[in-house]
C-alpha cells in the first residue's frame, strides 16, 4: 500500500481578525485524509505568497524559517513513525506533536511488555494455561495488525472500538493453517 503524504502552508483569510492579520496553518495530508495544525503566526493577507506558500519581504524570513522548522519536524515526526513500522495517519501526526516527544506507545508494544511480566509470574500469579491463552493472543494480534495494516506497530491513541470487531472477525475468518503455522513458529 503506497501512501501519500504532504504539508501544505496555507494563510485562512475567512480568520482574519480585528487588526487585520490572518493566521497561517498548516495543512498534513495523508491518503487524501487533511489535518490543519495552528502556526500561531499572524500576517497581512497582502504578505503572503500563494504560489511559494510563504511570506514575502524582508520581515517574513523569522516566520519562515519557523514554518520550514515545523515543516522539518512534522516530516521526522512521520520518518521516525515509518521506521518504527507505526500506523500513520494525520490524527497520529497531529497527535505526537502536540502531545509527545516520543511517538507514544504502540498496541505490540504494550502487549509485549504485558506478557513478558506475566512470564515472570507464572506459577504464582497466573496459571500456565492463562498465560499460553495470552500468549496465543498475542500472536494473533501482532499477525493481525501486521497482515490487515501493513505495520509493525499501532499507536494506542489510534484505537478505535471498532478494530475489536475487526479483529474478533479476521481471527474465524483466518484460523486456517497458515496463521496457525505463523502462529506455532
Amino acid at each position: 500500500m503506497k501512501n501519500t503524504f504532504n504539508i501544505l502552508f496555507w494563510l485562512n483569510r475567512d480568520k482574519e481578525n480585528l487588526k487585520g492579520l490572518a493566521p497561517i496553518y498548516c495543512r498534513i495530508t495523508i491518503n487524501g485524509k487533511r489535518a490543519e495544525i495552528a502556526t500561531h503566526h499572524y500576517i497581512k493577507p497582502s504578505k503572503w505568497d500563494i504560489q511559494a506558500n510563504k511570506v514575502k519581504g524582508g520581515k517574513g524570513i523569522v516566520i519562515n524559517e519557523s514554518l520550514d522548522a515545523l515543516k522539518d519536524k512534522i516530516r521526522k515526526v512521520r520518518d521516525r513513525l515509518v521506521s518504527e513500522g507505526k500506523f500513520i495517519t494525520t490524527d497520529v501526526i497531529r497527535f505526537v506533536l502536540n502531545n509527545s516527544t516520543k511517538g507514544g506507545v504502540g498496541l505490540i508494544e504494550s502487549a509485549e511488555t504485558l506478557i513478558h511480566s506475566m512470564s515472570a509470574k507464572v506459577g504464582t500469579v497466573y496459571a500456565e494455561g492463562y498465560y499460553a491463552n495470552y500468549k496465543s493472543t498475542f500472536k494473533y494480534l501482532k499477525l493481525f495488525v501486521e497482515k490487515t495494516m501493513e505495520v509493525k506497530d499501532i499507536l494506542l491513541v489510534m484505537i478505535e472500538p471498532k478494530m475489536f470487531d475487526e479483529f474478533e472477525n479476521w481471527i474465524f475468518t483466518n484460523t486456517g493453517k497458515e496463521i496457525i503455522k505463523s502462529i506455532r513458529n
